[in-house]
């Protein structure tokens, strides 16, 4: 394992060479900075995340998958949006919910888990992520210990915008001006001790960068997930039945929402919109639960009647019946790091209406091209993009094509082979890729 100068030099290399610059839909691996050394063993992994979901659990599988690294995952709780997961019986090899130490009142992310502090000190990892709630003690003490002797990276969203103060937001950072500026040194210091950020999406790119001056390496490394499960081979067949059992005609157009009905997501500003756009014919579906279920269902029938359809959380397996239901998906939020329904709304293909304020928006959707994006609230905006794209159903077939093009390279392999590569350039080992996943040197990920 190189040390931290070295890990320094390989950033100023980096930096010099522009090799590692982001581009909007795709990183290019460019193989710069990488010797003709050849190790024989997979890379050795310690992933530390928040929870187990479904996504994540799709990326952990990927990199196993890859053949690229010997992948040992460890979550700080098992509870995902109300769900209990359980990774360990994926079958995917080392990946374990951590037991958590300190006050009932903490939650699992801010608790104490010494079996992640003990593993970290055994000092028998090629590459250290750490990822998540990046305030928890864990995470903190993690970095303490890993310090500027070992190349670990940090996989992180983009951060809380310093000026944005909404009132729905709980977040103590969001609502007190010194809270959050103490927030954002302490996340600068943890990042400058890193040897490089993941960060997830364009988006939080340009403000990690912003917050560190340069000082670290900063990579574009989005959220991922299981694109071929939104596209089965007898989706038609798939698309017919599920209409069918939601009571929607073959001549409705569907408009489809996936996530937590809480204020952030901006439900009602859909539920305002539809009304708005006058479309009879058009049905909103609605997946996902949340404490505003009620209040958004008595504004759904005041204002729609029977055009809302609440289905509730739906089992794993079957969230892609929802997309291939949809003729179109809309992500209406306030605010969001990334948001993975929009790789599952593209690899549905399916045109996406989708606000600005979605990390993914800067990365998966182009204007005019696989979707519409307008300004978070907005009704109006969202009322014209949704009359639009309901009434032209070429439109949106063309819009479809390119979300599952745009999203072809955002795979779990694409990202284990672009996780690899960066490693390697930051003093992971020097390594080539293993045989067989040679000819990827310049293929187009993320």
């Amino acid at each position: 394992m190189r040390g931290r100068k070295e890990c320094r030099s390989a950033l100023k290399t980096g930096q010099a060479s522009g090799g590692w610059e982001s581009e909007r839909h795709g990183i290019i691996i460019t193989n710069q900075g990488l010797t003709p050394a050849d190790m024989q063993k997979r890379m050795k992994l310690w992933i530390f995340l928040n929870t187990p979901s479904p996504y994540q659990v799709d990326f952990i599988r990927g990199l196993r998958e890859s053949g690229l690294f010997e992948v040992h995952a460890r979550f700080m709780s098992a509870i995902h949006r109300g769900r209990v997961g359980r990774p360990e019986e994926s079958g995917i090899g080392d990946i374990r919910i951590l037991k958590g130490y300190g006050p009932h009142i903490w939650s699992d992310a801010f608790r104490i888990h010494p079996e992640a502090l003990r593993e970290v000190q055994r000092e028998k990892f090629d590459l250290f992520i750490l990822g998540g709630q990046y305030t928890s003690m864990t995470f903190a003490l993690t970095v303490r210990l890993l310090g500027r002797r070992h190349c670990w990276m940090a996989w992180l969203e983009r951060p809380w915008p310093e000026d944005f103060r909404p009132a729905w937001s709980r977040s103590l950072s969001s609502r007190s001006r010194t809270v959050g500026w103490i927030r954002k040194h302490y996340l600068r210091a943890v990042l400058c001790r890193a040897s490089a950020v993941l960060a997830i999406g364009t988006a939080a790119c340009r403000e990690y960068r912003r917050l560190t001056g340069h000082q670290v390496r900063v990579e574009n490394f989005p959220y991922v997930c299981d694109t071929a499960r939104f596209q089965p081979a007898d989706a038609a067949m798939r698309r017919s039945r599920m209409r069918r059992e939601l009571g929607l005609a073959d001549d409705q157009v569907v408009l489809l929402y996936c996530g937590q009905l809480i204020e952030r997501k901006g439900v009602d500003v859909l539920i305002r919109a539809l009304e708005a756009a006058e479309l009879p014919e058009a049905r909103l579906v609605i997946v996902g639960d949340g404490p505003l279920r009620d209040r958004l269902r008595e504004l759904a029938n005041t204002r729609l009647k029977d055009r809302v359809l609440f289905s509730g959380n739906v089992p794993y397996d079957r969230v892609p019946e929802y997309y291939l239901a949809a003729d179109l998906f809309v992500f209406p939020t306030l605010y969001d790091g990334w948001g993975v329904v929009i790789n599952e709304a593209c690899a549905a293909g399916l045109p996406v209406i989708c606000s600005r304020a979605a990390g993914a928006a800067a990365d998966l959707v182009c204007q005019e091209r696989n979707g519409i994006l307008v300004e978070a609230g907005d009704v109006g905006a969202l009322t014209v993009a949704i009359r639009r794209l309901a009434g032209d159903p070429d439109l949106r077939r063309k819009m479809g094509v390119e979300s599952r093009r745009i999203i072809e390279s955002y795979s779990p392999i694409a990202a284990s082979r672009r996780l690899w590569e960066i490693a390697v350039q930051v003093g992971a080992g020097r390594r080539e890729l293993p045989e067989g996943n040679a000819g990827s040197a310049r293929d187009k990920i993320l």
